[in-house]
């Protein structure tokens, strides 16, 4: 756990939801990437890239950005 540099979180914000991936977030340089559809909330987890989006579930988000970039 002590290798890891980037964190990508789906389909929630908190930090008690994350379990034993907790431990990662003392990584110095940890890189937080955040995909929700939950409405913020305190104790919401801080990261640089967080998008947040009212839709039913968070794979609409993750479509949404694949088909804007023109990924296969």
């Amino acid at each position: 756990m002590s290798r890891v540099g980037r964190l990508v979180v789906v389909d929630t914000c908190q930090f008690a939801r994350l379990g034993d991936l907790t431990a990662v977030l003392n990584n110095l340089g940890l890189d937080i990437h955040i995909y929700d559809h939950h409405p913020a909330a305190t104790g919401d987890i801080t990261s640089l890239v967080k998008v947040i989006a009212t839709v039913g579930v968070t794979v609409t988000i993750l479509t949404e950005l694949i088909t804007s970039r023109n990924l296969r």
